[in-house]
């Protein structure tokens, strides 16, 4: 199995219990799974950062704990992220985790057709255990209803579109699921509409190779401006790494952040 690098924060109480800065703590390790380094990932860090701790003497002088807050591969792309610690650590760190931040109020927009909603909630899957915020209709839907004030004279479909359309103008990105399902679905195409005319950046995903070729001009007209990612072939065995890592390295930059 490849190198992973198990990267956290060293929580540390004095002997009075007045909580010390956090320290950031990394470790190499071979032979686990990502899966394993999740689960063994704390145990890990913490008896890394006891043995440190022995060597140096310093056993005796408060409390300590550890944190697993992210799980990067040998070249630093992220294979898992945990932004609570993080968070947590944020009153402490200040401007050292302008990063982590900016990752944690930003989100991206998920627009696909229902017909596609065992791909779409795989790749979401994929995309928050990396850490990313994601708008996901049928998870956030009601919440951005709710930040709306809405008027008596106007019907469902309308409201509809006002709070798809509050919740794209507000995101990072716009993930456009691209299948010959959404390619027939309204409700995709006003939301690919409002991207394009208020410039949110748009990454396509295509679910077949001939998508584009034969797709109506404006799903063509959104393709040709933005990212595409090839994932043809991912219901019948085919690798998610290529394509996902490079929509991660390009939508979200998340490469080397420290």
């Amino acid at each position: 199995m490849p190198e992973l690098v198990l990267k956290g924060l060293e929580h540390v109480y004095d002997a009075f219990d007045e909580y010390e800065h956090p320290n950031h703590i990394s470790l190499r390790v071979t032979g686990l799974s990502v899966s394993e380094a999740i689960t063994r990932g704390r145990s890990l860090l913490q008896s890394m950062v006891t043995r440190q701790r022995r060597e140096g003497g310093f056993l005796s002088s408060g409390t300590f704990s550890a944190e697993l807050t992210r799980i990067e591969d040998s070249e630093g792309y992220i294979l898992y992220q945990d932004l609570k610690p993080v968070r947590e650590g944020l009153r402490y760190f200040g401007d050292d985790l302008e990063d982590y931040r900016d990752a944690v109020a930003e989100f991206v927009f998920l627009s696909y057709s229902h017909r596609d909603a065992r791909f779409t909630e795989q790749i979401a899957k994929q995309l928050e255990i990396r850490g990313l915020r994601l708008w996901f209709d049928r998870n956030d839907i009601q919440t951005e209803s709710s930040l709306l004030r809405f008027g008596n004279s106007e019907d469902e479909d309308s409201r509809l579109l006002r709070v798809l359309e509050h919740a794209i103008d507000r995101a990072k990105w716009l993930l456009l699921v691209v299948s010959s399902n959404s390619i027939d679905s309204k409700w995709v195409k006003a939301e690919v509409a409002f991207s394009v005319r208020e410039d949110v950046p748009i990454a396509c995903l295509l679910l077949e190779r001939s998508n584009i070729a034969a797709a109506p001009a404006w799903v063509s007209a959104a393709a040709s401006n933005s990212h595409c990612y090839d994932f043809s072939g991912w219901d019948q065995g085919g690798s998610w790494n290529r394509p996902l890592k490079k929509l991660l390295e390009d939508v979200f930059r998340y490469r080397g952040h420290d």
